[in-house]
C-alpha cells in the first residue's frame, strides 16, 4: 500500500469509527427519552460522546498515527513558562514579558501556526514543543510529549472535554505516572484537578478568540509543591478568572 493510498485508507477508517460513536452516542440519548434509567444512562452517553470526539484528536491526514517523545528536564527546574494556541501571531508583548520572567524552561501546547514562533521562544529558554491540530506541517514535533523531571508532566494539545479531563488523556497520564497534564486548543486558561491529576491550560497568547483573555501561564516548582498561574499578556499582570 502507498503512502498515498495508506492516508486515504486511514482518513475513511477515522470518518467510520466516528460515524459510529456519533450514532453510538444518538441511541444512548434517544433510549434515555424513552426509557428514563437516569443516572445510568447519563454516564453511558458522556462515554459514548467521549468516544466520539476522541478519533478527532490529533489526527494528521499524512501520518495517520501519534507520535509520542519523552524528554528529560534539567533536575535544577525551578520555573517552566507555559505558552499554546498562537496560531502564528503571539501577543507583541509575549516574549518580553517571558524572558522577564526568568523561565528555566518554556513549553508550547500545540497550534504554533508558523514555525519561526519557536525561533523566538527557544531564544530564551529551552524549548519543549508539540503540534497542535493546525500544525500538519510540523512532522519534527510529536503529537505527545512526556516530561520528566521534578514533576512528571504529559504535553497534549487536547485534553479537555469541556470541563473534564478526556478519558484518553486520564488513561495516558496513568499510564506514564503523570502528576500534571499540559494542553491547549480550547484558548480558555484552565487549572482543574480529576481522577487525582492536575490539568494546567495556559491558554492563547495568540489572536483573540471571543472574548477570552490573552494569557500565558507559568508552573513553579517548589519543595511543598507546584504552583501554577496565568500571566495576562495586555498588562503583564497576574490573571485571575472575573
Amino acid at each position: 500500500m502507498n503512502l498515498r493510498v495508506g492516508a486515504i485508507a486511514q482518513h475513511v477508517l477515522v470518518r467510520l469509527h466516528r460515524r459510529i460513536g456519533e450514532v453510538l452516542a444518538a441511541v444512548l440519548r434517544n433510549d434515555r427519552a424513552s426509557h428514563g434509567r437516569g443516572r445510568q444512562d447519563e454516564r453511558e452517553q458522556e462515554a459514548a460522546e467521549h468516544r466520539a470526539a476522541s478519533y478527532e484528536i490529533w489526527y494528521d491526514p499524512v501520518v495517520a498515527r501519534l507520535t509520542r517523545k519523552t524528554a528529560t528536564l534539567p533536575a535544577d527546574v525551578t520555573r517552566l513558562a507555559v505558552v499554546a494556541d498562537t496560531h502564528s501571531q503571539p501577543h507583541p508583548e509575549t516574549l518580553k514579558l517571558l524572558a522577564a520572567r526568568h523561565p528555566d524552561a518554556i513549553l508550547h501546547a500545540g497550534d504554533i501556526g508558523d514555525l519561526a514562533v519557536l525561533d523566538g521562544l527557544a531564544a530564551i529558554a529551552p524549548l519543549y514543543a508539540i503540534r497542535g491540530n493546525i500544525d500538519t506541517r510540523a512532522h519534527d514535533l510529536p503529537d505527545i510529549l512526556v516530561l520528566d523531571g521534578p514533576v512528571r508532566i504529559v504535553v497534549v494539545h487536547i485534553g479537555v472535554y469541556g470541563p473534564r479531563l478526556r478519558t484518553e488523556v486520564a488513561k495516558l497520564a496513568r499510564d506514564e505516572r503523570a502528576a500534571l497534564v499540559v494542553c491547549g486548543h480550547s484558548h480558555v486558561p484552565f487549572i482543574g484537578l480529576e481522577r487525582g491529576i492536575t490539568v494546567f491550560n495556559p491558554g492563547s497568547c495568540g489572536p483573540r478568540r471571543f472574548t477570552l483573555p490573552i494569557v500565558f501561564g507559568t508552573i513553579d516548582i517548589t519543595p511543598t509543591g507546584v504552583r501554577l498561574a496565568h500571566v495576562s499578556c495586555e498588562t503583564g499582570a497576574a490573571w485571575l478568572p472575573p
